[in-house]
């Protein structure tokens, strides 16, 4: 009778592991489609930006005034890859927690999700900056010329105050 009992408790501490293992991991593969979702959200959304800023940077030089003149869009624009730019730090840590945890393998997909949703900050960087030069250039080429310098000591004079 003692040996029954021993192998009941066995069998039944071994349903109970198997069931809270079970509903922990359905937990924590929700959790993974979340963050999967979440991810796959975020990147679009980077990619289509990242797109709009390519296709402004091609159309600027079709304008006929200057954009920029006092320099406002340029800071905006500034402003903007700094926080694009937070983001994509952000997203390396989270990519590193997600390489530290033990639970995750490469079939969960998670590091794949990071990658692209970095690969897309890393774009609308670079993009924007882009897009700034455009500006830039467009309105330097459209500035009015105010005096014709003989030297360049003279145009760096000017620069310079």
């Amino acid at each position: 009778m003692i040996k029954i009992e021993v192998e009941r408790k066995t069998l039944r501490h071994f349903s109970l592991g198997v069931r809270s293992e079970s509903v922990r991991n359905l937990k924590f593969l929700r959790d993974i489609d979340g963050a999967i979702t979440w991810l796959r959200r975020l990147t679009s959304k980077i990619q289509a930006d990242a797109t709009f800023a390519e296709n402004l940077s091609k159309e600027i030089r079709f304008l006929t005034n200057q954009i920029d003149k006092n320099g406002e869009l340029l800071r905006t624009f500034e402003a903007a890859q700094t926080e694009v730019h937070g983001v994509y730090k952000a997203l390396i840590a989270k990519r590193q927690s997600a390489r530290n945890d033990p639970r995750l393998t490469e079939e969960d997909g998670i590091e794949f999700f990071y990658d692209e949703a970095i690969a897309a900050a890393a774009d609308l960087h670079n993009n924007l900056n882009i897009l700034k030069w455009a500006i830039a250039e467009h309105d330097a080429d459209l500035s009015p010329v105010s005096k014709t310098y003989d030297n360049m000591e003279e145009l760096l004079a000017d620069l310079e105050s």
